[in-house]
């Protein structure tokens, strides 16, 4: 599977969560509180890089890349950082 088709792999899925999300909170009282947001902010949540490739994709698609890369490079910030013991982004996780 080359990247692109990784990528359409990746939103295809995300899309069929958020319609099975949608489901359960339509037949549940489970909601988040509308543009709560506060999920992104926390420092124990993690995501792989898979997860990130749209968002990446897109990113390069519009040709900001590098812009992102350095910001995330100059940052001082515990959000959106590697874990300290894995600092390369280039190389998968052990």
């Amino acid at each position: 599977m080359d990247l692109e088709q990784l990528v359409k792999a990746t939103e295809h899925l995300f899309n069929q969560l958020d319609l099975e999300i949608a489901a359960l909170q339509g037949q549940s009282t489970l909601q988040c509180k509308l543009g709560c947001g506060k999920c992104c902010f926390k420092a124990d949540i993690e995501a792989t890089i898979l997860e990130f490739l749209p968002f990446a994709n897109h990113l390069y698609e519009q040709g900001r890349a590098e812009e992102w890369y350095e910001k995330l490079k100059n940052t001082d910030s515990s959000i959106w950082l590697p874990r300290p013991h894995h600092t390369d982004p280039t190389t998968p996780r052990a």
